[in-house]
């Protein structure tokens, strides 16, 4: 084969490529598109949110009943399964002891009651009158006795000063003088002794009515243990709080039980409590009032 042909066979070759390029590529297309959409009408609807949930009936109230002093039990007068009523005995411990303390009590309170009376008439107080340490009877016979002396020296030195005049103008003699002198010294005398003997008048009432004060303070403390005494006998007595059914009893007679032991329980069952444990992510989803399944 001579040159030209080899040539000519080299660019038919390359022809038929390019022709077959042209016919594999891909047409574009200028120019915009449509795109197909499809549309529907909004419609408002309730879409329900219900969960389930576990829960566990209980009482409406429940009582565990101990005991308000310590002691030994004599009787249970209740059952496990007995209707109760508010006030009604479900226990009773032995109650001699807090008897004896009421009757040391109410001893107590009378010797303090007598103490006061006795302190009181000393100082001529009755009931609840205020107390004026003049108005008490000695205080007022000393008091009369230091007025009557007062006078009786007033009366004196008048007398004095009237021989003193006379004996200067010589009417008198000075033996006459010197006897109104001395009576007015004594007179003097006697008042100041009066004076003293009042005075210590009021102060002995003044320490009668501390005495009273006294006898009123331990009076106010005798009536207090005796509310004690009295508090103590009635907590030997043990009632039911509230109308309900007995549910235990776990003593028996002839026990001794502290503050710490349970008595009884008791519960109401008039109605009832539902009681849910729910998460918290769907504690805002319930409520009460909300309708069930």
């Amino acid at each position: 084969m001579n040159r030209f042909s080899l040539t000519a066979l080299i660019l038919f070759a390359i022809m038929l490529a390019a022709c077959a390029s042209n016919q594999a590529a891909p047409v574009t297309q200028t120019g915009p598109q449509k795109i197909a959409v499809s549309t529907a009408t909004a419609v408002a609807r309730t879409v329900p949110a219900s969960f389930e949930e576990t829960g566990t009936f209980i009482a409406d109230e429940t009582s565990d009943i101990a005991p308000l002093v310590p002691g030994r039990v004599l009787t249970t007068p209740v059952n496990v399964g007995d209707f109760v009523k508010q006030g009604q005995v479900v226990c009773e411990l032995d109650h001699r002891d807090a008897e004896l303390r009421l009757e040391q009590a109410r001893a107590q309170l009378n010797e303090a009651t007598s103490a006061m009376h006795q302190a009181q008439s000393r100082i001529g107080l009755r009931g609840e009158a205020q107390f004026d340490a003049n108005t008490v009877p000695e205080v007022v016979a000393a008091r009369a006795n230091y007025e009557s002396a007062q006078a009786q020296a007033r009366l004196a030195a008048a007398d004095a000063k009237r021989y003193e005049n006379l004996v200067a103008s010589g009417d008198v003699s000075r033996s006459a003088f010197d006897r109104a002198h001395t009576q007015q010294e004594t007179a003097d005398a006697m008042a100041n002794a009066a004076r003293q003997q009042y005075e210590a008048a009021l102060n002995g009432a003044r320490q009668g009515f501390g005495a009273v004060e006294s006898a009123q303070a331990g009076l106010a403390a005798a009536r207090s243990q005796l509310a004690q005494a009295e508090k103590g006998l009635a907590d030997t007595t043990i009632r039911a709080p509230f109308d309900g059914n007995v549910t235990a009893r776990p003593v028996a007679a002839g026990e001794y039980v502290s503050f710490s032991n349970k008595i009884a329980t008791i519960v109401r069952m008039g109605s009832l409590k539902l009681q849910l444990q729910t998460p918290e992510q769907r504690a805002s989803r319930a409520g009460v009032g909300l309708p069930g399944p």
